[in-house]
């Protein structure tokens, strides 16, 4: 009986443990902003794990993430997509027609 009584203990406390621990990690949020301006500065991944008590794989995180963000207003702004001329489209026919017809000299 004994025994039984000392394993139950022993699950209760590891199961109260564990909910404690994930309960505090997952609480705590990552602030990329500060990450981003830390790797901007010039100061290394693993620095700036230590200065904002996060770990480097979270730094290596917001750095992905920031990656993909300038990826996709890189592809959805105007200035991104080709050129009319670019994309091989061909003027309208009317404005041909003018710099066809020479100019003449006065």
């Amino acid at each position: 009986m004994r025994r039984i009584s000392v394993y139950a203990l022993g699950l209760v406390l590891a199961a109260a443990l564990s909910l404690a621990l994930h309960g505090t990690a997952s609480a705590t949020k990552v602030d990329c902003g500060k990450v981003m301006s830390a790797l901007a500065s010039g100061t290394k991944p693993k620095a700036v794990a230590l200065e904002l008590d996060i770990s480097v794989s979270s730094v290596h995180r917001c750095k992905s993430k920031a990656k993909q963000a300038a990826a996709a207003s890189a592809a959805s702004s105007p200035a991104a997509k080709p050129s009319p001329a670019a994309a091989g489209v061909k003027p309208p026919a009317a404005a041909t027609a003018a710099k066809a017809v020479p100019q003449a000299k006065k």
